[in-house]
């Protein structure tokens, strides 16, 4: 059938023909017409009594059937059934036509260069096990930068394996300057640096209401690195064989770091914790995790201001230090956490933290204190209600100044 278009057929946007059956009344002429095709082939000639054209996606263009106005404005499959075979291709094509979503099918992607993004693109695979993104040991990554003057904006990436992106000290995926940005349903394998560097996974900084979901990291250095953010929510994901940090988080507002899972985490030690966050945050809310096999701290954390840990499950492994270990932090608070086998003392604070709250909290089985206040500089702290049971040097040790003690069990 020759490609007609909508208005020559003489239908206004508001006729009421609909669609399908200005497509109906077309397959059944072209299903009677007995040349359509020709008939030197059977099976070809065959093909009119067929109900179903299978060339009938440009067969009638309209402002409804149009690439542009599709679901997905451009499908990348290697295979070239889609409509470009890159997905680079695919995005700057998206990207020209005012944004939308690009489809990249199942097969495994090698990246030759890096992967650029844009504001107003939503990357969608077909499934994080069967669309691969494979970076080969190479120095690409996924990137999405603008500048301090101009955000980038709504940018999403969906249901894709990122894979052997291995190079020292490099990124998987780097957004800077990204406004409303997410990644969630992704599968990151294998993001690490055998040469015992730290490699980011996801790398976010001076991004607005940036949100991670879902995702599952196995055997990476870093999954998550979020410096001078506002707004950024880490939740829902699994960890699986880290070797460094799971989160290291600075300069930032308003975060959430809540609900994920971790097993096996920080086992090169790399870096002095499992979740660090320091540099002037505020703000931050540590919630309803479970770290089981923390094989370092389980959260640092300094100079920062209204913190709150609570609802963790911080559980040591062979090589674990102390449960959660601060300095510098002010009007926090430390409740409901389990912390078991750790190695050193289950909450730790340093130097120079005041008018923070440890109440609720259950801590056994340490290496050292149950909770310990270390320092003069450590000012009108409140211990009420922990049960702190089995910790060889005590339950509590208190160096510090105004400190309240209250109900706790031993």
């Amino acid at each position: 059938m020759d490609a007609i278009s909508w208005y020559a057929l003489g239908r206004a946007v508001a006729d009421p023909t609909t669609i399908d059956e200005e497509i109906d009344a077309k397959i059944l002429t072209h299903n009677l017409d007995g040349s359509a095709h020709g008939q030197s082939n059977e099976a070809i000639f065959l093909h009119r009594a067929q109900s179903v054209l299978d060339h009938i996606n440009y067969s009638i263009y309209n402002i409804k059937l149009q690439p542009i106005c599709r679901p997905f404005k451009a499908i990348c499959d290697l295979g070239g059934s889609g409509d470009f075979t890159t997905i680079q291709q695919a995005i700057d094509y998206v990207n020209l036509n005012g944004g939308g979503k690009v489809l990249v099918t199942e097969g495994t992607f090698n990246l030759g260069a890096d992967l650029t993004l844009y504001s107003n693109i939503i990357l969608q695979g077909s499934d994080k096990e069967l669309t691969i993104v494979d970076f080969g040991d190479s120095w690409y990554h996924v990137k999405a930068i603008g500048t301090s003057g101009s955000h980038l904006r709504n940018i999403e990436i969906h249901d894709i394996q990122f894979k052997h992106e291995t190079n020292n000290e490099d990124y998987t995926i780097e957004f800077t300057y990204v406004d409303d940005a997410e990644i969630s349903r992704n599968k990151f394998e294998d993001c690490h640096d055998s040469a015992g560097n730290q490699n980011i996974t996801i790398y976010a900084t001076s991004c607005v209401r940036f949100l991670a979901e879902d995702n599952y990291f196995h055997q990476c250095d870093e999954p998550f690195v979020i410096d001078s953010c506002d707004f950024a929510k880490i939740q829902g994901n699994r960890f699986e064989s880290i070797y460094a940090c799971i989160l290291y988080l600075m300069a930032s507002t308003n975060c959430f770091f809540r609900e994920n899972l971790g097993n096996n985490l920080n086992t090169s030690s790399i870096t002095d914790g499992t979740v660090i966050c320091n540099t002037s945050y505020s703000d931050l809310l540590i919630d309803a995790n479970n770290l089981h096999n923390v094989n370092e701290l389980g959260i640092w954390s300094e100079d920062g201001d209204r913190m709150t840990v609570s609802n963790n499950t911080i559980e040591g492994g062979a090589s674990a230090r102390g449960g959660v270990s601060v300095s510098g932090v002010t009007k926090s608070v430390f409740s409901g956490n389990r912390i078991i086998n750790m190695g050193n003392t289950g909450i730790d604070l340093y130097f120079d933290c005041n008018d923070n709250t440890i109440t609720g909290n259950v801590i056994n089985g340490t290496g050292g204190y149950g909770v310990d206040i270390e320092d003069s500089s450590d000012n009108r702290n409140v211990i009420v209600g922990n049960a702190l049971y089995g910790n060889p040097s005590g339950a509590i040790h208190d160096a510090g100044t105004g400190t309240v003690k209250d109900h706790n069990s031993s």
